[in-house]
């Protein structure tokens, strides 16, 4: 099947930056460390199983980024992700077995 492409734009100019090389079938959620450096992705992987995939920007431009981390998850729906701090990602959504779950990683890109 396809993949989904992530394009980086420059948020001053609307210019594009980047395109990120493509790591989900579809992406559900987009979440940037708040130092920038790092891109986490929430969506459908191989199999059509829920995955994280991350990418990093060692400058912050994302003309540098390189693909990251890919994991499958434990939910049946993914329903956001956020950084707590440039290495903390937290994913909620719905769990394995039907209740709200959320998860931390650690996240290092790799």
């Amino acid at each position: 099947g396809s993949v989904a492409k992530v394009h980086v734009f420059d948020a001053t100019t609307a210019r594009p930056v980047a395109v990120l090389t493509p790591r989900l079938r579809s992406a559900t959620a987009l979440a940037f460390s708040a130092n920038g450096s790092t891109l986490a992705a929430l969506g459908k992987g191989p199999g059509g199983l829920p995955t994280l995939a991350t990418w990093v920007s060692p400058t912050g431009a994302w003309v540098d980024a390189s693909p990251g981390a890919v994991r499958a998850l434990p939910f049946s729906v993914l329903a956001f992700a956020a950084f707590g701090g440039p290495k903390d990602l937290a994913i909620g959504g719905v769990g394995d077995e039907g209740s709200p779950d959320l998860v931390f990683y650690g996240v290092s890109g790799r």
